[in-house]
């Protein structure tokens, strides 16, 4: 709802290696006053930003050099207010793996409509949630 709340994605590089971006940003309501998006680098900082409103911009950036571990940073925030503010914004991370002797580099891409999920834990499978939901519904019935 400000300045100080901005939807992030973020991507860790696997290996060490040169990574290029291929994005497109989409901001499609007329209404509000349009959103800021910013691509970010976790030592280097900022690389890339736009403003946009009720327009696209293609968020592309040659690729660079990222150490294992490195993470990219993918923000959108509101312009000036809060209003009409959703988008789409997709982007591709394109790798090309070093060489092997007498070989060709292998070419490796993450995609954020598929390949971006959260850390640390997949999904419950059903059974797991029944589970967990009996687990919890015995703690509230007894209360001391």
């Amino acid at each position: 709802n400000n300045r100080q709340h901005a939807v992030i994605r973020r991507w860790i590089a696997p290996q060490d290696g040169m990574y290029g971006i291929t994005s497109k940003l989409i901001h499609e309501p007329t209404a509000g006053d349009g959103i800021r998006a910013f691509i970010g680098h976790s030592s280097r900082g900022l690389l890339r930003s736009c403003q946009i409103h009720h327009s696209s911009e293609q968020l592309d950036l040659n690729p660079i050099a990222l150490a294992k571990g490195e993470s990219l940073d993918f923000v959108v925030d509101i312009r000036d207010g809060l209003n009409s503010d959703q988008f789409l914004w997709s982007p591709k991370i394109t790798s090309t793996a070093p060489a092997p002797l007498g070989g060709s580099g292998e070419s490796l891409s993450w995609s954020a409509s598929t390949d971006f999920r959260l850390t640390g834990s997949d999904s419950l499978t059903p059974w797991q949630q029944l589970t967990q939901t009996l687990l919890l519904a015995n703690e509230f019935v007894f209360i001391d």
